[in-house]
């Protein structure tokens, strides 16, 4: 675990995950591009945070329309919706009263830690494969 790493997760009780959206059978939803490249649709968030977070930064990789995403909603755990075909690093910040926490982090990463108890499912194993290998 990096220095930066924990102190995000000392300051703020927890961790970064993202989670595949799932259809009714468990499957991770996707939408397929014209090249046919699986987008799959997925939410980060911070499940368990301290109470004095006002806002989560997640800076996307820079070709995403919009690679700058704030949530201020501690209800939905300051959660962020995606799509993403492909692995890459993204930071998220953390607003704690005057201080900033960052943590730099694969989104494969992040999947695998949201998807913990699931990682035998196969159909959430061949997504992370997918992200991982592109």
């Amino acid at each position: 675990m990096s220095d930066s790493q924990s102190t995000f997760l000392k300051h703020l009780g927890g961790k970064a995950i993202a989670r595949f959206k799932l259809d009714p059978s468990g499957q991770p939803v996707f939408v397929e591009a014209e090249d046919g490249a699986k987008h799959y649709v997925i939410d980060l968030s911070l499940p368990e945070v301290i109470p004095e977070v006002s806002i989560v930064t997640y800076r996307l990789h820079p070709t995403y329309y919009d690679p700058v995403r704030e949530s201020e909603d501690p209800v939905t755990h300051f959660q962020e919706r995606i799509t993403s075909f492909g692995d890459y690093r993204l930071n998220i910040e953390a607003a704690v009263g005057g201080r900033l926490l960052a943590e730099r982090v694969n989104l494969s990463e992040l999947l695998r830690e949201g998807h913990r108890s699931e990682l035998n499912s196969p159909g959430i194993a061949q997504a992370i494969e997918t992200i991982e290998g592109l």
